[in-house]
């Protein structure tokens, strides 16, 4: 195993120069102190070449069962905050939390959910998109090679696409929340999230760069219109960000407060392959400060 990450960070090297060393000289320190400072600055080469690379070959902690059994806990407009552990990716994202989907439901539950939504002139949901986002209607009438209907959308390195709950929620951690918001306002965060499907990844992690998003800039996006919900990117190495570290923070911060504005669903927290254990929100508040290499002390 040691040699093969080896080989991994050799050719990702001849993309970053001598520099690269910053990574691994000190790879605690490096993770816990100075990742974002290192990451940033980077070329998209960089950090394609580091997208696709783990440093630990096994299955994820959560299983398919793991989801099946919460899934119909999720409602359109949720926001899902996961940890994939050993990708390199996670060297430069600030904290324990290092991706952020936007659930919308599958088109059936998108009809099933929105139908007493006002403002739908007779038409469904479903068929709103369809109008609206004809791209991502065709996208969301597929089903994927375990037969799952896309219910998720979120900025990976392909761009801003949309994916099974699975296939977004199989991951070492998970966490769900809700903001607290109308049905209506849900539904027009839906139609707000859709408008950037296609979108390339936004590799300048700034979200002043409008043409292209990253994870949690789309659930900035499709919120931004809605007053009962502050999401607040702040500058990070001269750079505009809303890390999805941050989501868990303002939870933490607000949930005792009267006005809090995000609901808790569901913390799956991985423990081994096969074994995730479901905590609880006092649980969740804390995982905002696990240190990068938490795992370390989940693994052998």
């Amino acid at each position: 195993a040691i040699s093969r990450i080896e080989e991994q960070i050799r050719d990702i090297a001849q993309l970053v120069s001598d520099d690269f060393g910053l990574f691994v000289k000190n790879p605690l320190e490096i993770l816990e102190h100075h990742a974002s400072h290192t990451w940033f600055p980077v070329q998209k080469g960089v950090a394609l070449g580091m997208a696709s690379v783990r440093t630990v070959s096994r299955d994820y902690f959560i299983s398919r069962n793991d989801i099946e059994e919460e899934i119909n806990k999720f409602l359109p407009g949720d926001i899902l905050l996961t940890r994939r552990e050993w990708h390199l990716t996670n060297l430069g994202i600030p904290g324990y939390w290092s991706h952020a989907a936007l659930h919308i439901g599958t088109l059936e539950d998108l009809d099933k959910y929105f139908t007493d939504v006002d403002g739908m002139d007779g038409k469904t949901p479903s068929g709103v998109i369809r109008e609206q986002f004809p791209h991502v209607y065709t996208a969301l009438d597929q089903t994927d090679d375990a037969g799952a209907r896309p219910a998720v959308i979120h900025a990976l390195r392909p761009g801003v696409i949309v994916e099974s709950i699975q296939a977004v929620a199989i991951a070492d951690s998970l966490a769900v929340l809700r903001p607290r918001v109308s049905k209506s306002d849900r539904w027009q965060a839906v139609l707000a999230a859709l408008v950037h499907f296609g979108k390339p990844y936004n590799y300048q992690f700034d979200f002043r760069t409008e043409s292209a998003l990253l994870w949690s800039q789309l659930i900035y996006k499709a919120y931004e219109q809605i007053d009962s919900i502050r999401l607040q990117p702040k500058i990070n190495n001269g750079r505009l960000l809303l890390s999805p570290n941050e989501i868990a923070i303002k939870f933490d911060q607000e949930v005792d407060l009267k006005d809090s504005e995000l609901d808790f669903v569901l913390f799956l927290d991985g423990i081994t392959v096969g074994r995730s254990i479901k905590r609880s929100a006092d649980d969740f508040r804390t995982s905002w400060s696990r240190p990068k290499w938490h795992i370390v002390f989940q693994e052998d």
